[in-house]
Order: C-alpha cells, then structure tokens, then sequence
C-alpha cells in the first residue's frame, strides 16, 4: 500500500518538495513555471502515481518530467507508468535491465508480491553522459554525473536556490559504495558536490533536517578509512616481512588476499 507523505520543510525553497515512503526512501517534486519534476519515481506504479497526484496538485498544468538518479530499485521501479521524458545518466538504461536488476525484482516479487509484483521494468528514455541542463523558466536543475555509490549515479542542483538533490551519492551514516574500485569516485563525487557549496542539501536516505554538513561527514569517513587502511597496509608489510628486502617472497596466499582488500578500498 502507497504511504507518500510530504516531508516537513526545514528552510529550502517551497518549489522543492521532500515526498518520504515511510523509512524506505525519499523522491523529489521540483515545481518550475514549465515543469513538475519529479526526481525518481518511487518503489512501484502506485507510489509513482501517488507522486504524480502530489505533483499536480503542488504544480497544476504544468508538463511533467522524470529524472532517476541512478536505476536502484527504489529510485525507478515507477517508471512504468510514465509517457513523460525520464532523464538519466546513458549507463542507467542499461543497468535497468540487466541481470542484475531481473533477479533484484524476482526477488522483491517473491517476497512482496502485493507491492512489487506488477512492476515492469522500465529504463530512461533521455540520456546524457556528463552533464544536462533543464531549464524550467524560473528554475534550472544541472544533472550532475556523480558516480561512485553506483557507476550511473547523479545530484541534481539548482543554483538559483543553492540546493542539491544528491541521491544516495551521500547518505546518512555513508553512502555505500558499488564496485570495486568505486570508493575513489565516489569521493570525487562528494568533493564536487561539496564544492558546488550548496545552501541546501536532500539526500534520498538522510532526514531532511540534515543539511549540506553530511557531505563534510561522509567524506571525513572516507578519509578516514583510507587513512587507517593505508597504515594497515604498511603495518602488514613491516610485520610479514621482518624488514626483509626480499618482498616477493612473503606473499604467502592468505596475506596477498588482505593486502587486495586494501587495495581495492584504496584504489
């Protein structure tokens, strides 16, 4: 059952509405003088068509527009009920329909065939790879490629107002990261997003009384763990060795595991 409510606001600009599904997620409704924005489209078709209705009566007579910020589940499961452009980074397209998204919802069906068995997967149909401009008459939304928690995550940011949508590139305690080799992108996602030096910031799974402070926390975690994997690393190279100069012969293959862990952190 659809359970959309319209999240307290905490100070940003009433055009930007914050719409929660109980503690699962967040999406975004951007109401400009062209548009209704909706910013993913929730878990299902009936979360996505309880979004619309809350769009339409936020923005009446105003063409409808759909962005995801990246094709997780919950951020795109609803894009099956729209004829609307849907935006998204090209790579989205194809991560809709992979392998991967098919056993994520036989499983979800499996499970919670109520919520989630009628869902169709449906992949955006306007593609950009780095950056694309929506200017919405009053208000321009910059989609900002920001990989790093997924390959084809991105914010949206609207500078007239200094607020960032920054999806799951930032999350409350951290974002979680993707693939190997992810965690150096995502940091860069973080510093660019930071850097943008947002007045406002909502995160798809962070109260929105957080603030662009998460960003700062997230990327000090980051740090931090490369800090401490790093000294691990050399640690463990001074312990397996006994200050030998022979390095390949101490590669034994428990610790060459230990030593990819790390690697693949600090990539």
């Amino acid at each position: 059952m659809p359970n959309l409510r319209v999240l307290d606001n905490c100070g940003w600009d009433g055009r930007i509405l914050a719409v929660g599904l109980d503690d699962l997620v967040q999406s975004f409704i951007v109401v400009t003088r062209r548009f209704n924005v909706l910013v993913d489209t929730m878990v299902n078709q009936e979360t996505a068509l309880e979004l619309v209705d809350l769009a339409r009566q936020a923005g009446p007579g105003r063409e409808l527009l759909a962005v995801n910020t990246h094709a997780d589940w919950d951020h795109f499961w609803g894009n099956q009920i729209f004829a609307a452009p849907i935006l998204a980074h090209r790579l989205a397209a194809e991560r809709a329909l992979d392998l991967r998204a098919r056993e994520d919802l036989r499983e979800h069906a499996a499970r919670e065939p109520e919520r989630y068995a009628g869902v169709r997967l449906t992949p955006p149909n306007v593609l950009f790879d780095e950056r694309l401009t929506v200017d919405g008459g009053d208000l321009t939304l910059e989609l900002l490629r920001t990989p790093g928690h997924t390959i084809d995550h991105i914010a949206v940011y609207l500078p007239e107002v200094g607020l960032l949508l920054a999806g799951d590139a930032a999350e409350e305690p951290f974002p979680l990261v993707g693939d190997r080799g992810c965690l150096t992108a995502l940091r860069a996602s973080l510093r660019a997003m930071r850097d943008l030096r947002p007045r406002h910031a909502l995160y798809c799974h962070a109260p929105v009384e957080t603030g662009p402070a998460l960003l700062d926390r997230n990327l000090r975690h980051f740090d931090e763990m490369e800090r401490r994997c790093r000294s691990g690393l050399d640690f463990s190279l001074l312990e397996a060795t006994g200050g030998r100069t022979d390095l390949p012969g101490f590669y034994a293959e428990s610790h060459a595991r230990a030593l990819e862990l790390m690697r693949r952190l600090i990539r």
